[in-house]
């Protein structure tokens, strides 16, 4: 039996992969699967196989909640192309990603190459060495630009507030979304609520979105 944990916010996509993962494996393994449900520190360690949908962007953050992760390996669902390795958090770096669009002969190779890993006599080992990960980060004064559009307010109450003109608002909104690689404003409210949701102490973007007046 295998532990496998999915990270997905969409009801019937997460339900359609866990249906494609439990016969997947019945089909090809004979090896029933053990569905851990909810994205805790405690099922990442108890998992073998982390199944984690990235919102566009996402893959360049910390997850710091992966440390708590012992032996495991990782399948990505992204939204566009794989991302290159050389961008990535050390800890995801090992990680078999996938489109979200993509067909069900490439989800079963990406399937196959996980457990051929999670199977091998050595299993991989998520890197913890958090000092030295070059993740991408939001400054201060970003964060706190960034707190005020997830709030819904205008550019120009922002930049009375930060004392600021509108354009180094703008300036500052669309430098975040190359950081990030978005394209519209809708994958940046995306990242900006995985954000929210970091498991992390302290959450500096919670923190700046409770400071913003």
């Amino acid at each position: 039996m295998i532990n496998v944990l999915i990270k997905e916010d969409d009801f019937l996509y997460h339900h359609s992969l866990r249906s494609f993962v439990e016969d997947f494996f019945n089909n090809e393994y004979t090896k029933k699967v053990n569905f851990l449900n909810g994205y805790d520190v405690e099922n990442i360690a108890r998992a073998g196989i982390i199944v984690y949908a990235f919102s566009k962007g996402e893959h360049y953050t910390c997850f710091p909640e992966l440390k708590c992760a012992r032996k495991c390996v990782i399948i990505g669902i992204t939204e566009a192309e794989e991302p290159s390795s050389s961008f990535l958090p050390l800890c995801i770096q090992q990680t078999f990603f996938v489109s979200r669009s993509a067909s069900l002969y490439l989800l079963k190779r990406v399937l196959r190459q996980a457990w051929s890993a999670y199977s091998a006599p050595v299993i991989p080992v998520l890197s913890k060495a958090c000092l030295s990960c070059k993740h991408k980060t939001l400054s201060q004064r970003e964060l706190n630009i960034m707190a005020g559009l997830f709030k819904g307010e205008s550019v120009k109450n922002i930049a009375r507030e930060m004392m600021l003109t509108p354009k180094t608002i703008y300036a500052h909104k669309y430098a975040v979304m190359h950081k990030f690689n978005l394209s519209s404003e809708h994958e940046l409210l995306e990242l900006l609520n995985r954000l929210l949701e970091k498991r992390c102490n302290p959450n500096l973007f919670r923190d700046a979105l409770d400071l913003f007046h």
